[in-house]
């Protein structure tokens, strides 16, 4: 984790080389995204299903780079 606690830990940038603002954290909830949407009976309806969803993906990628970094 990083020193600052307030902020979650990112895990550096996604492509080192394209130095674009993405973190690896952001591609990770990029990736498993498309599964949870796939994976839901009824596409979400209102903002606070989406959200939840988009949490949801954050909440696997913290778990992938916590396994990461083990």
């Amino acid at each position: 984790m990083t020193e600052d606690m307030t902020k979650p830990y990112t895990g550096g940038p996604d492509f080192p080389q394209a130095n674009d603002g993405r973190t690896l954290r952001d591609y990770f909830a990029a990736q498993v995204l498309p599964h949870i949407i796939g994976n839901l009976e009824d596409w979400p309806d209102n903002k606070s299903e989406i959200e939840a969803q988009t949490e949801l993906s954050y909440m696997y990628a913290d778990a992938m780079l916590e396994a990461r970094d083990q």
